[in-house]
């Protein structure tokens, strides 16, 4: 039995994070210049690389046509996107108005290691139930409303449940 290679297509993504199409150079006519969702402007590429956002996954004698969902950083350069830039500049913004100063520092401080799963996650997790549990439910909400599509699943499941 001969597999084909695993091949990734190319996604359209908005700035805020909305796929258009995990699929473009299969199925061109999905593209858009602006999302139906919020009226941002679309991309094809990292901005910093130039290189193609991965897309849906094929090959490999299976077939990945489940829900699509945007990386959050470049399988190239290892930059973060556009939306979750956006979504970690909101936290920032939303630490600054909810949280003292000191605690909003921590918690900035602590965004980049919960979007990606470093060694340093869990240390970054600790941070910021410490800082939720000071605040109340209704900070922590905005914050979950935020992060949660961002954030690394093992963060998620530390913070959230």
């Amino acid at each position: 039995m001969s597999f084909m290679p695993i091949r990734f297509g190319v996604a359209q993504i908005c700035l805020n994070g909305h796929a258009v199409t995990g699929e473009l150079d299969r199925f061109p006519e999905k593209s858009q210049k602006y999302c139906k969702y919020c009226g941002a402007p679309t991309i094809t590429a990292c901005p910093n690389c130039h290189e193609g956002i991965r897309g849906k996954q094929s090959g490999g004698g299976l077939l990945y046509y489940a829900g699509y969902r945007p990386p959050n950083h470049c399988h190239e350069c290892g930059k973060a996107y556009p939306w979750i830039e956006a979504k970690l500049e909101a936290a920032r913004e939303l630490a600054k108005e909810e949280l003292e100063p000191d605690d909003a520092q921590v918690l900035s401080d602590a965004l980049p290691d919960l979007v990606a799963s470093t060694p340093k996650t869990p240390v970054a997790v600790g941070r910021v139930k410490r800082i939720f549990n000071k605040v109340g439910p209704a900070v922590g909400e905005g914050f979950k409303e935020i992060l949660v599509g961002v954030i690394a699943e093992t963060a998620k499941r530390a913070i959230w449940s």
